[in-house]
Order: C-alpha cells, then sequence, then structure tokens
C-alpha cells in the first residue's frame, strides 16, 4: 500500500515530533502549485481528507523567468545557477527588507552590470504572489475554520528556499509574517525538505510492510511433504487484530510446534502456552503487525476470544 507526498510529509514530521494524538497537516507543494489536508492519529492511522490541484505550475519556473526578463539585454539565457548561487546573501537582504519596513533596500541580486534591488524583484514577482495567493486560497479550503489555528504547515518545492516566496505565504497565513508561528514546520525538519517525502514513504512502508512473506506450514501425506496451508506476503500485513484473516483450523499435539517459513527459512515455534490436561488443541493462527514487529497471532478454537502472540522478527 502506498501514501501520496502529502500523507509522507505528514507522518515524517508526526514520527519526528513523537506526536500520540491527532495531528491536522496542510502541504503545500510549490514545485506543481497543488496542496493537501492530513489527518495523523498513530504512526500508521494517517489518511490523506482533501488535495486540490489545478495546472501543476512550478513556482521556482516563475522567479527564473521573472529575473531572465529583468536581465533580458544581457548574454544570460539562463541563470538559475547564478540565482542558487546569491539566494542567502538575497534571503538575509529580503528579510532586512521587511524588517525595516521596506525602508533597507539593498541589492537583492547582481548579474553583471545589473543590479536587483530588493524593491525592484518586488515588484516584478507581483505575479509570483498572486499565483501563491491563489494556490493558498484553495489550501485553506481545505481546512475548516476552526482548525486552521492548530493545524502544521509543510511548505515542499524548490521556491520555499526564497525568503521572499516565504514571506508571501506568511502574509497570507500568519497573524505578523514576521513574527514566529509555530505552525510552520519547516525549520524544525531534521532532513530537508526534499528528502521527507521519500523518508516518510519508507517510515510508513516500514511500519505497515512485514519483513518476510510468512507461510504456515502442514504435513502433507499424499504428498509426504510439508506444504503452506497459509501464507502472507509481506505487502499484505495487518496492525489490527480485528482485520487480521486466520488460517484454518490446524490440530496440534502437546509436544507439536508451529512450522513457520519466512522467506526460505523455516522457523519451528511453540504453543506460547500449555494445552495440559488436554493432549491436543485446535488453533488457527493468524500473521500481523503490532508494535511494528512481525508477529504470530495463535487464536484457540476453543476460547476464541483468547490470542496470544508471538515475536517472529
Amino acid at each position: 500500500m502506498s501514501i501520496t507526498k502529502y500523507e509522507a510529509a505528514s507522518l515524517y514530521d508526526y514520527i519526528q515530533q513523537k506526536h500520540s494524538s491527532i495531528k491536522d497537516y496542510l502541504i503545500i507543494d510549490l514545485d506543481d502549485s497543488s496542496c493537501g489536508y492530513c489527518v495523523c492519529n498513530g504512526k500508521t492511522d494517517i489518511r490523506l481528507d482533501k488535495s486540490w490541484q489545478e495546472n501543476s505550475e512550478n513556482l521556482w519556473s516563475v522567479v527564473n523567468e521573472a529575473l531572465n526578463k529583468m536581465i533580458s539585454n544581457s548574454h544570460r539565457l539562463n541563470i538559475e545557477a547564478e540565482i542558487e548561487g546569491q539566494l542567502a546573501s538575497a534571503n538575509k537582504a529580503f528579510r532586512n527588507y521587511f524588517l525595516s519596513g521596506k525602508s533597507l533596500n539593498a541589492e537583492a541580486f547582481s548579474f553583471s552590470n545589473i543590479t536587483i534591488s530588493c524593491a525592484e524583484l518586488d515588484e516584478k514577482l507581483t505575479v509570483l504572489k498572486e499565483k501563491i495567493a491563489k494556490l493558498l486560497s484553495h489550501a485553506i479550503a481545505l481546512v475548516s475554520a476552526d482548525k486552521m489555528i492548530d493545524t502544521n504547515i509543510i511548505i515542499l518545492g524548490k521556491a520555499q528556499e526564497m525568503y521572499l516566496a516565504m514571506y508571501y505565504i506568511r502574509e497570507k497565513l500568519s497573524y505578523d509574517p514576521m513574527l514566529p508561528d509555530e505552525r510552520f514546520r519547516n525549520d524544525e525538519l531534521v532532513d530537508s525538505y526534499t528528502d521527507i517525502v521519500e523518508k516518510g514513504m519508507l517510515l510508513y512502508n516500514a511500519m505497515t510492510n512485514l519483513k518476510h512473506t510468512y507461510s504456515l506450514l502442514a504435513f502433507n501425506p499424499e504428498s509426504n511433504s510439508f506444504d503452506a496451508i497459509y501464507t502472507v506476503s509481506k505487502e499484505n500485513a495487518k496492525s489490527n487484530v480485528a482485520e487480521l484473516v486466520f488460517s484454518e483450523p490446524v490440530l496440534l499435539c502437546d509436544d507439536d510446534k508451529l512450522s513457520i517459513r519466512a522467506d526460505d527459512t523455516i522457523i519451528n515455534i511453540s504453543l506460547p502456552y500449555s494445552i495440559a490436561p488436554a493432549r491436543s488443541d485446535l488453533i488457527d493462527v493468524a500473521i500481523g503487525l503490532k508494535d511494528n514487529e512481525d508477529t504470530l497471532f495463535i487464536r484457540r478454537c476453543r476460547f476464541p476470544t483468547r490470542i496470544y502472540n508471538v515475536k517472529l522478527s
């Protein structure tokens, strides 16, 4: 089972923050102008509630196009590498620009004999501001008004590296774009925003997939061999006992062991309880996840509410 990028980013932060209660997340991707609203209620209980995407426009390209037009008389046709090289100093200049109420209008970018000030770029990037405003209007619409104040916000996409773009976002979503807003999670992420989606998916797979494919083996007198009578593949794990699919009943005598094949390895497991004074016991088994560990669940047919579990990994 796979999850969306919105769920993966939400799960990454949920686990990083060691949350255990319900948390809401608004994920905004500037690389394709999309957004998604997720609800996390546990490490494996995560769902994408709503999402929106219209034209898949990359807002970092909008920045590049605007700067290219501003230096259209120069010899440069593509300045993306130069923009990235000056981004740190430009971000510092823009922070001071907005902190000073736009009175400190320092140089933002310089390309040979062409210098672009903070005010000039702020004016020329009106189109970026408008596109961000449109995207945010759809993002806000995904979240009920009473939850917006407590909803965690993660911004994905290259354009979020630019202070000006983040200022436009904070201007719409925060009371004051220059004041701290703990809902914005990007500054607290251990890993780069470029990695959290992949890592979130890996975390989800690790918690919802078995480490092996397992089979319960039983002796077949016709073939004079042990054959699989119940198999669970690693992608079909269940962590909720109510959802477990149990095997057909198996009769075990007092000294018998369960034979489980984990991929190509045979594991022999004794019953975790005594069947005395009886000489045999009828059981069925299931294999799933418990506390993120591969687990064998054993159910006594005489006492179906009693389910024992044995760690397999």
